[in-house]
């Protein structure tokens, strides 16, 4: 098995979004604190061979995905509501010739004391379409489009009827185009399972959804590392200045390809953030943010088989000690070679708490309230 470590990242500068400051030792936070509840079980993907090649719409690997769903009610029972539903890049083969692997994923539950809303979870099935980008010839691809425009009309769907994104996920089911669309660069068709908290109490608030494309620079070095770079505080900060709150950052699969030798790739992150529509013209900031570096170590074996272990939890309940409530966890496409087969992959695990106001921190018994943003000016 692998093992993991973090590097604590920053409080972001709402006040100024492209500043930030390490995370300070901090007073006790005045305001509740998260519980959360980690579930952890495998999916199934299969194989799904023809002769002569998949028809389009047929399925190339098929996920069991929708088995694992019915046991997240009994957590919103208990007033749990879901976090994050997350896939690992673990792989576990059934068997040596088996075309079935098993992929871990861990749901994150979350719940604070008192809650005076009821939720249930519901889960739309979704779709990313991608194409493949040639420049003037089929020898040297540009990049990859793709279209997430599905996902873009759940969320307002959902968002008119009280509801509220929680995450998206890749399913592992892949659909294919067919050979004639394969031949103009469509690829297969990959499955997206996106999570709303719908509303079981009267008058809920209604919200509205920021998205906004970011890329992630990503470099090829010597040995087969991978360099990431990607101006995390200044982007957050951005949003969070304005009043948003963020919800998700999703990748798409979606790329450009850098200059020719240059080993460079632009990935696409969607970042998704949300504010109450009573809210929506005011530039308030309501949340501070800060995010930590998480160092996953992996390592191959036998029938493909890649193992690790992500172990977050603990720091994750660290921080909801000092009122971080966990926002998303991001794979960025870092990677440091550290052995034989075995290599460290980076995440950044973004965390935002509300700014609490003076009366709110006097209320909770004259603890000092938490840093204001112009405080953290560096």
């Amino acid at each position: 098995m692998g093992g993991s470590n973090s590097k604590d990242g920053h409080v972001i500068n709402g006040g100024n979004p492209g500043t930030s400051k390490t995370l300070p030792e901090e007073p006790p936070y005045p305001g509740p604190s998260p519980e959360y509840r980690f579930i952890n079980t495998e999916i199934a993907n299969t194989g799904r061979y023809t002769l002569g090649g998949a028809g389009a719409g047929k399925e190339i690997i098929s996920s069991n995905i929708d088995s694992v769903y019915p046991m997240f009610a009994g957590h919103y029972n208990e007033n749990f509501r879901l976090m994050s539903f997350y896939k690992t890049p673990m792989i576990r083969r059934e068997g040596m010739f088996s075309s079935t692997i098993l992929i871990p994923y861990q749901a994150i539950f979350y719940r604070y004391p008192h809650p005076n809303e009821g939720w249930r979870l519901e889960i739309e099935k979704s779709a990313i379409e991608g194409k493949v980008d040639y420049n003037h010839s089929f020898i040297n691809p540009q990049g990859i489009s793709t279209d997430s425009s599905h996902l873009i009309q759940s969320i307002a769907r959902h968002s008119e009827q009280g509801g509220r994104l929680i995450c998206m996920e890749e399913t592992g089911q892949h659909i294919a185009k067919g050979f004639s669309a394969g031949l103009s660069g469509h690829i297969p068709t990959v499955g997206v399972d996106i999570f709303f908290d719908m509303p079981t109490h009267p008058n809920p608030e209604i919200y509205t959804y920021q998205m906004t494309t970011i890329p992630i620079t990503a470099r090829g070095k010597f040995g087969g590392e991978i360099a990431a770079d990607c101006d995390w505080a200044t982007h957050l900060g951005q949003f969070l200045s304005q009043g948003w709150r963020l919800v998700e950052i999703f990748l798409d699969n979606s790329l450009v390809v850098g200059k020719a030798f240059s080993g460079t790739v632009y990935m696409n992150a969607v970042w998704i953030f949300e504010k109450p529509m009573s809210r929506v013209n005011d530039p308030t900031p309501v949340y501070q943010g800060t995010f930590i570096e998480h160092f996953v170590t992996i390592k191959g074996g036998l029938g493909g088989k890649i193992s690790g272990n992500f172990d977050w939890d603990q720091k994750i309940n660290e921080m909801a000690n000092n009122g971080w409530e966990l926002a998303c966890i991001l794979k960025t496409p870092e990677q440091r070679i550290c052995g034989f087969a075995k290599a460290k992959l980076k995440f950044i695990i973004f965390f935002q708490r509300k700014i609490l106001s003076e009366e709110a921190s006097g209320a909770t018994g004259g603890y000092d309230k938490p840093p204001s943003y112009d405080s953290l000016k560096g």
